[in-house]
């Protein structure tokens, strides 16, 4: 036929690790506590391949593309994105995520977004059970994407009733190349038949083929002349056209036989690289070591705010679903505005983690008093904060026997309430009251008993005099024979005794000062 003409090329073939980067394989990526259970989920959103084109051209016609990225979704909030490949429908990200998570009942869903100008179109959904990853291995893959939500859930639900029906979660390859749940395969066409590189048919009898086209696949088909030892590819015959081999590239997807070329399916699929692993900084330990002064009242109530999870969207998207929130946490003793201490904003977050720590000064009658420990939500605003929920946490049984609450709490109403339709979420909270020496009146200058308190009335001033006085001696208000000859003098007494001389109205049926070892005017300097 008539010359067409020619062209010089220079082909190199060669490995490009950036192609096929390892994710979580290394030794350095395993957690180096085999026995605590996983709380991280480490991702990886690889790529994608055979996404549909969401965005056609304007004149009409076949073509077009989109701009893929990819929402990351724990619960009902989004945690993490990629990047937005611009005009790709085979984007590669190659990204890595660290997202907190304890519950193996989750399921982590990934939503294949197209960019828009004014909405994102939902291209598709993945979704993936924890269940499989608990024991720390790490599982890469690719994963057809469904059409929508609904779609990927009953394939989720279909595939976990499997695994309890075999009570073992499902095997996956190794992570390791193309056995990573399908891959890429080079191969040599010998008569129509596949063969991988090194098996079956000797270089020099190698024919150029036409593929028939059948099978799917954007690589499937692609024929790619190879010259005769260029590049380091090796000597590949000569055929009747001054010499040349034909290289097929096909692709298979996973569970599919070799030699079965892959169907990406209407939506696509992304490849993903999991490990779920156990990390100490998100499980801080606290307060865990007892005080060492039992016989001394608690003085001091320590509480870590660490984390929350589940929080409602409170400031919604002006266009379109979605929305986020500003967290903060506000901790709260009782009714009194004094003992308040609050936590920082953390912006856009509905998982919000704190990992702070708070002290207030409260001794066991402060915190009978006060009752409880308020521990309230809000969402940041520039002009006011909208409430988001509150667990109210009983002080009496901290100070009995001083242990350790360390759990998730879930988020009420004003008063802590929890209804069985409340949706406010969980805060997790680790709260001890122990006895601090520092703040012990006989180790510093100043007082800090319950009477002395700054802000209250007369009335509460009394109320817990007499309260004390109950506490350590049995004897109230109406007691006919309230004597303190029989009472131990020392100094905590002494301050107590002060404050009986200061109120009004008790009646006193004998203080023998000098019996009790005491004269007034230390009383009276101690009351001071």
């Amino acid at each position: 036929g008539k010359s067409r003409g020619e062209i010089e090329l220079a082909l190199h073939w060669w490995f490009n690790p950036e192609l096929q980067p390892e994710f979580f394989d290394k030794p350095e990526d395993e957690d180096g506590y085999p026995l605590r259970e996983p709380n991280q989920l480490n991702v990886a959103v690889v790529q994608a391949r055979g996404l549909p084109a969401v965005d056609r051209p304007i004149t009409g016609g076949g073509g077009g593309s989109s701009d893929p990225f990819i929402s990351i979704i724990c619960g009902s909030e989004t945690e993490e994105k990629t990047e937005i490949k611009k005009k790709q429908l085979d984007p590669v990200w190659n990204q890595k995520f660290h997202i907190s998570i304890e519950d193996p009942a989750e399921v982590v869903r990934f939503k294949v977004f197209d960019k828009g100008t004014l909405t994102n179109t939902l291209m598709g959904v993945v979704e993936v059970p924890l269940l499989e990853l608990h024991d720390k291995h790490t599982e890469r893959g690719w994963h057809t994407i469904c059409s929508n939500q609904e779609e990927a859930a009953e394939k989720t639900a279909a595939h976990l009733k499997m695994l309890r029906r075999t009570g073992v979660a499902a095997s996956r390859p190794s992570s390791k190349g193309s056995d990573a749940g399908g891959g890429a395969e080079v191969g040599f066409v010998d008569d129509g038949e596949v063969t991988k590189e090194g098996e079956g048919t000797d270089a020099d009898e190698l024919e150029t083929k036409q593929d028939d086209g059948e099978g799917g696949g954007a690589e499937e088909g692609a024929m790619v002349p190879m010259q005769e030892e260029m590049g380091g590819l090796g000597d590949m015959g000569d055929g009747e056209d001054g010499g040349g081999a034909v290289m097929k590239v096909t692709a298979w997807d996973d569970g599919k036989d070799e030699g079965e070329p892959f169907d990406t399916g209407p939506n696509g699929q992304l490849e993903l690289a999991f490990k779920w692993v156990f990390n100490p900084e998100l499980a801080p330990t606290y307060f865990e070591n007892d005080d060492g002064h039992p016989e001394r009242e608690v003085n001091e109530l320590r509480v870590a705010v660490i984390q929350a999870r589940g929080l409602p969207i409170m400031d919604r998207k002006l266009f379109g679903s979605g929305g986020s929130s500003d967290p903060m946490a506000i901790l709260k003793v009782g009714k009194s505005s004094k003992h308040k201490l609050k936590t920082k904003v953390i912006y856009k977050n509905l998982s919000p983690k704190w990992f702070e720590e708070f002290s207030f000064p409260l001794t066991y009658d402060e915190g009978l008093f006060a009752e409880y420990l308020d521990v309230i939500v809000m969402d940041w605003d520039l002009t006011s904060n909208d409430f988001i929920g509150c667990s109210r946490i009983p002080l009496e049984p901290l100070g009995e026997d001083r242990h350790l609450e360390h759990k998730w709490f879930n988020l009420g109403n004003e008063e802590g309430m929890v209804g069985a339709t409340s949706k406010r979420g969980k805060i997790e909270l680790a709260v001890r009251w122990q006895y601090n020496p520092d703040l012990d009146p006989e180790n510093q200058n100043g007082s800090k008993y319950a009477w002395e308190v700054n802000g209250l009335s007369g009335a509460e001033r009394r109320k817990q005099i007499l309260k004390k006085c109950n506490n350590k001696w049995g004897l109230t208000e109406g007691s006919v024979d309230l004597t303190l000859r029989r009472i131990a003098i020392d100094k905590e007494n002494a301050h107590l005794i002060g404050a009986l001389l200061t109120l009004d109205d008790l009646s006193l049926v004998k203080i023998d000062l000098r019996e009790a070892g005491l004269c007034p005017e230390s009383i009276t300097a101690v009351a001071k």
